[in-house]
């Protein structure tokens, strides 16, 4: 306990033996009651409000002081204290209700002040963000900070003028320190990324020729489809290798199944033509025969009649010597022969038929 708040609120208390404590309770009394009539309605206005921090810290001193100067005195008491320590209480109680009054309105303007601290520091933060673009993703994660870590709270993280603090601003850094190391290790792993990414690249190019295959897409969009997955790009490029040569064997074995229906319709293409020309020869020949026969007869007929007389008109001069002949035909056909005999009738050339055989 203070002796001297205790001297000042003139709070004395005698032990005159164990059992009894004599205190001027009135005076105590009557300087509580001041306590309490000076503060009990009082108002601050923002401006004032270090004058409510004040007065609050003396109260709340005053009001621990009594506290504290019961505590010692009941220590002393052997015997019965309830009245003392009862009315000690009630002092500091009482002085402590009139010291909250003045606490809600002081810390009203405590959480104001807290609220543009805050502020400024996210500003802080933004501003900084906008200068190193490497951080703004993290700019969430910055804000919130702000709201959890009391250090942004301190009146001391600001300077007078309502400025981060140099203090403030070093543990800021530190915080940023820690994204660096986030955007290095991350940097570092997109690199060896996209090393994989660009191997694998080439070997599903290097697959892609070897087995001649005829994608829709290039290696490098047929890559990132598969999540440059090896094992899935080695499975699927397998896949469509075995794919398209099964096809390709169906394609040949299409090709060579129609090859060979052509090659079969012109086959019976021929074999009808061929059939169809026997057919045609056979009834040249037929015909042929027929006239070859009815000439025949003609022939046999003409071999025991008399010649035929031609009148000679009296323009036309009988030729002077007449040829007498035997021709012989070796290997004519029939319509030749037929052509031959029509040639001498139209000539008026007298002819007999000696011998004649179709062979």
């Amino acid at each position: 306990m203070s002796n001297e708040i205790v001297k000042e609120f003139e709070l004395i208390a005698v032990v005159k033996q164990k059992a009894i404590v004599e205190y001027d309770k009135k005076g105590i009394e009557d300087y509580v009651a001041m306590v309490e009539s000076k503060y009990q309605d009082v108002v601050f206005t923002e401006e004032e409000v270090k004058t409510g921090t004040e007065e609050r810290a003396k109260l709340n001193k005053l009001s621990k002081a009594i506290d504290e100067y019961r505590k010692n005195i009941t220590e002393e008491l052997t015997s019965d204290i309830k009245a003392f320590e009862s009315d000690f209480k009630s002092y500091a109680e009482r002085v402590t209700k009139v010291s909250k009054n003045i606490d809600v309105q002081v810390k009203v303007f405590e959480e104001r002040e807290i609220e543009k601290r805050l502020e400024i520091s996210k500003n802080y933060m933004v501003s900084m963000v906008a200068i190193r673009e490497q951080y703004k993703e993290f700019l969430p994660q910055l804000l919130e900070l702000v709201e959890q870590n009391k250090i942004f709270t301190l009146k001391g993280s600001y300077t007078e003028k309502g400025e981060v603090s140099k203090k403030l601003s070093d543990f800021i850094t530190q915080e940023l320190m820690k994204y660096d190391e986030i955007i290095a290790a991350r940097k570092a792993q997109e690199e060896l990324l996209q090393q994989k990414r660009d191997l694998i690249i080439s070997q599903c190019k290097a697959m892609t020729e070897m087995f001649e295959l005829k994608l829709e897409l290039s290696p490098k969009q047929f890559a990132y489809l598969k999540d440059y997955e090896l094992t899935a790009i080695t499975t699927e490029i397998q896949r469509i290798a075995k794919e398209q040569s099964e096809k390709e064997v169906e394609a040949v074995k299409k090709i060579e199944e129609e090859a060979t229906r052509k090659a079969q319709e012109e086959l019976e293409k021929a074999r009808i033509e061929e059939e169809n020309k026997k057919i045609q020869e056979s009834k040249v020949e037929e015909e042929e025969q027929e006239e070859f026969e009815k000439d025949q007869k003609e022939l046999e007929s003409m071999r025991f009649s008399e010649p035929k007389t031609v009148e000679i008109k009296d323009s036309i001069q009988p030729p002077s010597k007449l040829f007498y002949g035997v021709i012989e035909f070796e290997g004519i056909t029939i319509a030749e022969a037929t052509a031959f005999r029509k040639f001498l009738d139209e000539n008026n050339i007298k002819f007999k038929t000696i011998k004649s055989e179709v062979k």
